[in-house]
């Protein structure tokens, strides 16, 4: 089994190194070029350690779950920085690593001669770290946390050039209608802490689907604020409007994208059995077919 240390330099390493390389392009400690080749250096050390996890969960299939400490706690609710790391984040974390992997690594020529080139570079980094954030959160506050943080992101890389005018808009259009996906996650993260009793943990919803009953019509609008939040992430139906003039730099859009929809991904997935309650919810009506559900359940 793996120590927990591994699983969190999976974070670690992208964080320090953020850090690390700011502070040493401030000082002038060392070149750009030193530090971009370092920054590519730090995400091929975080892909091969997300190998060596899904390896590990693929021939033993244990899931890893443990808290770093409390956070913050307002009346009922109670939130801790937490971890988890199944089947379905330990895949995700090799997706996201493998793609970041080879953006950086490509952009490290393709970026090759802007006066900015490392700012760039450290732009990738925070956006896979705030990627990782999402994915091995073990509370929907966590998740959002990264949520935001690809959203941020996605804004300092279209705008990256930002003594253009075209930029300037396309970024600010870009974030103003990502509002409406986060809206959707906000506004399901309140209607859960209401049915939850203040909690935000996966384990704890997902241990009383079976033996709360939802308030009548709560559940509907949850899966739907759920799915908004997808929806609007992922620039679906009528929120793509953002996408063409995102094309100020089609590296920045394409990870985005490819990134945005993995958080749609694991969100959906993670959604699943409210969903689920969602189809059955026309059991609520009949205490006795409620009854009969939830023991077949």
């Amino acid at each position: 089994m793996l120590s927990p240390i591994i699983y969190l330099l999976v974070l670690a390493v992208p964080f320090f190194g953020l850090i690390f390389s700011a502070l040493f392009a401030a000082f002038r400690i060392l070149s750009n070029r030193s530090l971009i080749i370092l920054n590519i250096f730090n995400i091929v050390f975080v892909l091969s350690i997300a190998i060596c996890i899904f390896t590990n969960w693929f021939t033993k299939k244990r899931i890893t779950y443990f808290n770093i400490g409390n956070w913050f706690n307002v009346g009922n609710t109670n939130v801790e920085w937490g971890f988890m790391f199944d089947g379905v984040t330990i895949i995700m974390i090799l997706v996201v690593a493998l793609v970041s992997c080879l953006v950086h690594i490509y952009s490290m020529e393709y970026m090759a001669g802007d006066p900015n080139h490392l700012k760039f570079m450290q732009y990738l980094t925070l956006f896979t770290l705030s990627m990782f954030i999402l994915i091995t959160a073990n509370n929907l506050v966590q998740l959002f946390i990264g949520w935001e943080g690809v959203g941020v992101c996605s804004f300092l890389l279209i705008n990256f050039w930002d003594s253009r005018i075209a930029a300037n808009t396309s970024a600010l259009k870009a974030i103003i209608v990502n509002r409406v996906g986060d809206f959707g996650l906000v506004f399901a993260l309140i209607l859960l802490s209401r049915q939850f009793g203040g909690t935000f943990e996966y384990g704890l919803i997902f241990s009383q689907l079976n033996f709360e009953f939802f308030q009548k019509g709560l559940i509907d609008w949850i899966v739907f604020f759920l799915f908004l939040g997808a929806v609007g992430k992922s620039a679906q139906v009528f929120l793509h409007v953002w996408l063409p003039d995102a094309m100020e730099g089609f590296l920045r859009r394409g990870l985005s994208l490819n990134f945005t929809i993995c958080g749609n991904i694991l969100l959906i997935i993670w959604s699943t059995q409210i969903l689920f309650c969602s189809e059955k919810s026309k059991f609520r009506d009949n205490p006795q077919e409620t009854f009969d559900f939830y023991n077949v359940c």
